[in-house]
């Protein structure tokens, strides 16, 4: 995938960040984790920071430079969002400007940020080149940054998108 970073980070503590939840309900977190660890490869070269290593990258978007939360809902495919602010992520999670080639609309790929998992205990995937892991280095991947991911979806509040039926939102209500 074609990704890069961008040089301007545009967000304050205040600025809203929303996150895609179609998959991302507390009982669906393999799929976010797996493409987390196969896209850890893309961002190898990407950050100055980290020219030999990737990140374990959630992909979020902000409410930044005259784009609102109503655009960035529309223009996804997906039905869930939740939202969170910059200063509630900040000191936990490095966020990065990226934008990448995904059929969006490019107003909405210049607000695209990535939200790197905490990863400094996870050097194993590094001796691999290529994106296919071995099962048990997946496996420990997985079991390291599942409570990262949980951590992070915490901070999320759900969006009440208008276009949803009241029983389809994130997280689920009893």
């Amino acid at each position: 995938m074609d990704i890069w970073l961008r040089e301007s980070a545009e967000l304050t503590d205040d600025s809203d960040v929303l996150i895609h939840m179609g998959t991302g309900d507390p009982g669906r977190l393999d799929p976010i984790l797996e493409r987390c660890i196969t896209g850890y490869q893309d961002y190898r070269s990407v950050l100055p920071t980290r020219p030999t290593r990737g990140i374990f990258a959630v992909s979020t978007f902000g409410v930044v430079n005259g784009v609102s939360e109503r655009d960035i809902t529309q223009a996804l495919k997906q039905n869930k969002f939740a939202r969170a602010t910059y200063g509630d992520l900040k000191n936990d999670f490095a966020v990065y400007p990226t934008s990448m080639k995904a059929g969006v609309d490019p107003v909405i790929m210049a607000v695209h940020f990535d939200i790197a998992l905490p990863d400094d205990d996870c050097t194993i995937i590094d001796a691999h080149a290529s994106d296919a892991l071995p099962e048990d280095v997946e496996r420990t991947l997985t079991e390291l940054l599942r409570p990262r991911l949980e951590d992070l979806l915490g901070r999320f509040r759900p969006y009440p998108y208008p276009r949803l039926d009241k029983r389809d939102v994130w997280p689920p209500r009893g």
